[in-house]
């Protein structure tokens, strides 16, 4: 955690946290990173997660592209940029 908070400059986030959690997650159990489509499923090799964010302009849902090889800094950083 000190080390999200050296090299970024901010806190490591429970949203961080999450996402990097569930990339986890899904990298050791690639059959629930899937969807349904066209009466079958389909697997996805890449691990891509959604976040919602609140804008002035809205709701909106960036992704982080293969956040399973993703550090924590690495996710913080790309939330971060969310934002601005």
């Amino acid at each position: 955690m000190e080390r999200v908070l050296a090299e970024t400059g901010e806190r490591l986030s429970v949203t961080a946290l999450l996402v990097r959690v569930v990339a986890s997650a899904l990298k050791d159990f690639p059959r629930a990173n899937a969807s349904f489509e066209g009466g079958r499923v389909k697997l996805y090799q890449q691990v891509n997660i959604g976040v919602a964010v609140g804008t002035d302009a809205g709701l909106v849902v960036p992704v982080i592209k293969e956040a399973n090889r993703k550090s924590l800094v690495q996710i913080t950083q790309e939330l971060k940029s969310f934002e601005q």
